[in-house]
């Protein structure tokens, strides 16, 4: 039986098909189950991703054995919605390649986000703008 992944993800993010290109690839190559609710469909197909591999269950998974692992792709409320959700139903296991190779992903979405506000990953993890101290806009 393949791992499965649930997937909780804010689906109304304009970032959430770059977000899922970078990140899926990690799983689905490995062979994952992924499992999420109805609303994804838009942003896996914005992402080029195979619409066969991506399972629409309004249950998430919670008739069956419980997730391998869940994602959640937003922000508080998002992650909330899905503690709500599949949070009591058991401790993931994650292997330390597989949590290399996802922080690796997304890191590379983080810092290659063209555009974002001063405040956004991609600012946080790139070089140093901010000529010296002082009351700057892109100081933190």
């Amino acid at each position: 039986m393949p791992q499965r992944l649930v997937l909780v993800a804010k689906v109304k993010s304009p970032h959430l098909g770059s977000t899922l290109r970078a990140a899926l690839p990690v799983f689905l190559e490995r062979g994952w189950e992924v499992l999420g609710e109805p609303g994804l469909e838009e942003a896996w197909a914005q992402a080029g991703l195979d619409p066969a591999r991506l399972h629409i269950e309004l249950d998430l998974g919670a008739g069956d054995a419980p997730a391998d692992l869940c994602l959640v792709l937003g922000g508080d409320g998002t992650l909330l919605y899905a503690a709500r959700r599949v949070g009591l139903r058991g401790t993931p296991e994650q292997t330390q390649e597989l949590a290399q190779a996802l922080q690796s992903a997304l890191l590379e979405v983080a810092t290659k986000r063209p555009g974002g506000p001063s405040w956004s990953p991609g600012q946080s993890a790139g070089p140093p703008d901010t000529p010296g101290h002082g009351d700057h806009s892109t100081a933190w």
